[in-house]
């Protein structure tokens, strides 16, 4: 049985100051901007000034609150020190915008209730109820400065479909501990047993 993530402060996840939904649906990247060259197969993305806010984490918990913030004051530096190198490779060649990571805060701060922590070594799983589908689970690494989230590994094992609802795109591999309780249907969505 994994560990829960303790009671949430709410404060600390709220939304910015002046932010107002005002439709019911939301964009999933409307109006982004990035800068390419024609012809470049890299996107240019500004170091933040804050990056050294954002190391690896002694916890597994402090990681995912670091994550929060960074999703809070949209950080998109690929290169914090809470993403392992190889996600750091990764998200300097993704293009994230505004209304993701906020869509994604949303997702996490509601679901947060619900989740809870596995260990196994160095690895981690963040994982939240398997009814609430739009909440994927997190992956995470520990190296020697200390805990860090594994999207490289999370966007090759996980999928959505064309209703944000995650699924595993495989059972094979080093982050199944963390789903002893679930079991997969054949495409891939968790159900409790």
């Amino acid at each position: 049985m994994g560990k829960a993530l303790g009671k949430i402060d709410t404060l600390n996840y709220a939304e910015p100051e002046g932010t107002q939904q005002t439709g019911r649906f939301l964009s999933g990247g409307g109006g982004s901007r990035s800068g390419v060259k024609i012809g470049s197969k890299f996107i240019e993305k500004e170091a933040s000034p804050l990056a050294k806010k954002y190391p690896a984490q002694p916890s597994v918990r402090d990681t995912l609150d670091k994550y929060i913030e960074v999703l809070r004051l949209h950080i998109k530096d690929p290169n914090l020190g809470i993403y392992t190198p190889e996600t750091r490779k990764f998200f300097s060649q993704w293009v994230v915008t505004d209304a993701q990571q906020d869509n994604e805060r949303r997702i996490i701060t509601r679901a947060l209730s619900s989740a809870e922590v596995f260990t196994k070594d160095n690895l981690a799983v963040i994982r939240f109820s398997p009814d609430d589908r739009q909440a994927s689970p997190f992956f995470l690494e520990k190296g020697s400065p200390g805990w860090m989230m594994d999207f490289a590994s999370m966007t090759k094992l996980i999928g959505f479909n064309h209703k944000n609802q995650w699924h595993l795109r495989q059972t094979n591999h080093k982050y199944m501990f963390g789903f002893k309780e679930i079991y997969f249907d054949k495409n891939g969505f968790p159900h409790k047993k």
